[in-house]
């Protein structure tokens, strides 16, 4: 289906005390409220809205028309969740998050985030998902307590593009270990970015499996202003990007609230855009053609 003009790319959030309440307001949000089918969600991300005693807020990134013919409704949309105290291991979490909720027979990962909350000092995974197949869903985990986040990013980038085509991307977490971070975990406090991917436990190198890598396949845009500016102001910087780029497809916006070394909060997102032409001409060289795009 041709791309319209008037389809552009575009955001709501819901913020809440609870997270469960935030989770499910999030879910009548999909389904009733914008009422979309499944080609148009983006991506949906989970964030604490300030580094100190903040609400919990999601944010469903979404294009305002379907792009492809016989999408699915999002009827059977629902969220799982993971909540844990701060003393569990944030890699125990992601792999229960992995192993029982991302993988589940019958349903397909439409979207997964992770947060640390102030309030309640808890740790936080959750998943959107819905009815559907897909394939084997892993893990590409990127974590340093001495790397900052443009470094973090630029890695998580270069990986994207050595490793993944599009088939196989199916979205990016970006969290702090706590935040402020290093206030309690201060020798082992971690940056992280997941990468969620369908290319195998350990995906070759591009390079090694295709001739096809005429130039880059993936950019990430990182957005960032101080929280007391707002979060609606990143996402219209994210959106703006989007719109000046002349690209409905082919992006995901991970976000998070990051902290600096005087424990200042920052409203943070990246934006990932790959090539749609690229993503064409890689489509099957490991079968991943099967699949939806972002």
């Amino acid at each position: 289906m041709p791309e319209s003009s008037t389809n552009k790319v575009a955001w709501k959030a819901v913020r809440a005390g609870s997270t469960t309440k935030c989770l499910s307001q999030s879910v009548a949000l999909i389904k009733e409220e914008l009422k979309l089918m499944y080609d148009q969600i983006v991506s949906v991300s989970i964030h604490d809205v300030k580094v100190h005693h903040g609400d919990i807020e999601v944010v469903v990134f979404y294009r305002t028309e379907s792009t492809v013919d016989n999408s699915e409704p999002t009827e059977s949309l629902d969220y799982k969740v993971i909540v844990r105290d701060e003393d569990v291991n944030w890699d125990t979490i992601q792999q229960e998050m992995l192993l029982n909720y991302a993988n589940v027979p019958g349903q397909k990962l439409c979207s997964v985030g992770s947060t640390f909350r102030h309030v309640g000092e808890e740790k936080i995974a959750a998943c959107w998902t819905m009815d559907g197949r897909q394939q084997k869903v892993f893990q590409h985990i990127i974590q340093s307590h001495e790397d900052n986040w443009e470094a973090m990013i630029a890695n998580a980038n270069d990986w994207l593009n050595t490793h993944l085509t599009p088939y196989e991307f199916n979205g990016v977490v970006m969290y702090e270990d706590e935040h402020p971070l290093a206030e309690r975990e201060s020798q082992t406090g971690m940056r992280n970015i997941i990468i969620y991917h369908t290319a195998g436990p350990s995906p070759k190198p591009l390079s090694e499996v295709t001739s096809e890598l005429e130039s880059k396949i993936y950019e990430i845009t990182t957005f960032q202003v101080p929280e007391a500016e707002g979060w609606e102001k990143v996402y219209g910087q994210v959106t703006q990007k989007i719109a000046d780029q002349g690209q409905v497809q082919g992006h995901h916006i991970a976000t998070a609230i990051t902290g600096d070394d005087d424990k200042k909060g920052y409203c943070t997102a990246i934006l990932v855009k790959y090539d749609l032409d690229m993503a064409q001409s890689l489509a099957d060289i490991r079968g991943g053609g099967c699949c939806t795009l972002f």
